[in-house]
């Protein structure tokens, strides 16, 4: 689970908590541009999805903090989004 703390100038602190106990797994910032609006910000498996108002889509690699930008003509922000788990049926 992550949890997005309040965003200050130039970055946006995150933690990244076990879902089972609440520990902190992982503690970073990731830095924003203080001007733009934040479209949405969404962890994704170990994938943390960042996309801000005609900025390029972020797509940063939690465990080793990897970097990967998708165009801003490649990618427009959606409208809505649809949540997908996977369930288990006995």
């Amino acid at each position: 689970m992550m949890l997005i703390c309040t965003k200050t100038s130039g970055h946006v602190p995150l933690k990244i908590l076990s879902i089972e106990d609440g520990t902190v797994l992982k503690t970073f910032n990731h830095p924003l541009h203080w001007n733009k609006k934040v479209d949405f910000i969404e962890l994704f498996n170990e994938k943390l999805l960042v996309k801000q108002e005609n900025e390029n889509l972020q797509i940063i690699d939690v465990r080793n903090s990897e970097l990967t930008e998708v165009s801003r003509t490649e990618f427009m922000t959606p409208s809505a989004f649809i949540f997908c788990t996977r369930a288990s049926y006995f």
